[in-house]
């Protein structure tokens, strides 16, 4: 089978007609940790550690790495022993689970080792404002970083030096994610100027902008960006209540776009930009930058897609069908909720789904992280 051919049965495998009825119906808590003291900003699946641990980031200036099953805490790092501030933006976990990476509101990033977290193995500094996210590269060496300067820096963690500094947007950059698995990846950003871009990280070029409303509907900051597990497509989170999954039409791991990845009836102009295939709505998210995550280890086959949102729910989309599976309900501040609410008192701000089973841990405004299993 041709690269193109194996390219065009990768798309087309999202799209098959899957079961609409989810295990997120049948998704309850299993565990509130409530060791943060502040806002739980973002959750991270170890790699390395399949379904039993994630890390936590939090606006106390820690991250906690846990154990799923027992509902433990493992360990913590403090962003924040050297200063007042440290709140922690973001966290990454690298591809062995060997080493953590926080972004931080004292314009820095911070690389520690999992096995002894007590100070930073590395202190990447040279952002001029907050540094509001990181992501690990496939190689497990490079790590980029966005930030409130509009930048995004590749930093090689031996060296603990920058290797690189991309001017890549006009306004505060929000996120950055690589894509998984290529020699050569692709880095996403996105930022409040209402775009997500996709770079190669290879030539540092700009391979594709996409800007999720058009200049009608006015420009909505774009919240977050992850690529597909497939790497196919990008799933963007925008500051207008909407969910936009897109064919960036870019090779996977490649710098150059080819007629093989554009839609079949797509004319020579077409074949050049970025196709809306799907959008997913129901939730609030027009204040905050919330993150989204996909979920492939249901046990029906089903794919699914799930964000948190501004009301303190959790909601579930089918990927394929678009249509709205589940809600996994927060309540009020204050109250035990109605029947069935078992979820957050606050805006859910942090989400990651595991890659082997079906567990989803959420982190919230309201200083809880949140442990979702099946029933």
């Amino acid at each position: 089978m041709t690269q193109a051919a194996q390219e065009t049965q990768q798309r087309q495998s999202y799209y098959r007609p899957q079961t609409d009825v989810s295990d997120a119906e049948k998704l309850s808590c299993f565990a509130t940790l409530d060791a943060h003291k502040s806002s739980v900003t973002s959750i991270k699946f170890s790699p390395a550690g399949g379904a039993s641990r994630f890390v936590s980031g939090s606006a106390d200036a820690t991250a906690r790495l846990w154990d799923t099953e027992r509902g433990a805490e493992i360990a913590a790092v403090d962003c924040g022993f050297k200063s007042e501030r440290g709140a922690v933006a973001c966290v990454d976990v690298s591809k062995d689970g060997a080493t953590l990476v926080t972004s931080s509101d004292d314009f820095n990033a911070r690389l520690w080792d999992t096995r002894a977290p007590h100070t930073p193995v590395q202190v990447f500094e040279g952002h001029k404002h907050v540094v509001t996210s990181c992501s690990f590269a496939p190689n497990g060496n490079t790590i980029a970083t966005g930030s409130f300067d509009e930048t995004v820096k590749l930093w090689d963690q031996r060296m603990g030096k920058c290797d690189h500094t991309i001017a890549a947007h006009t306004q505060p950059v929000t996120c950055v994610q690589f894509s998984k698995g290529s020699v050569r990846p692709n880095l996403a950003t996105t930022s409040i100027d209402g775009t997500c871009r996709i770079w190669s990280s290879h030539s540092r070029e700009c391979l594709r902008t996409i800007t999720p409303l058009d200049a009608s509907q006015g420009l909505a900051p774009v919240a977050s960006v992850r690529f597909t597990p497939n790497n196919q497509y990008v799933l963007v989170n925008s500051l207008h209540n909407k969910i936009l999954l897109f064919d960036p039409v870019i090779n996977s791991g490649t710098e150059t776009p080819t007629a093989s990845t554009a839609p079949a009836d797509a004319t020579a102009d077409e074949a050049v930009l970025p196709v809306l295939k799907k959008t997913y709505e129901g939730h609030l998210n027009t204040r905050i930058s919330l993150r989204s995550v996909f979920m492939t280890r249901c046990s029906d086959g089903a794919k699914l897609v799930l964000s948190g949102s501004e009301d303190h729910h959790v909601y579930v989309w089918n990927l394929n069908s678009r249509e709205l599976v589940g809600v996994l309900r927060g309540r009020d501040k204050g109250t035990t909720g109605g029947e069935g609410a078992q979820g957050h008192s606050d805006e859910v701000m942090g989400i990651d789904a595991s890659d082997v089973a079906s567990i989803v841990v959420t982190g919230s405004k309201d200083t809880t992280v949140k442990v979702w299993k099946r029933a």
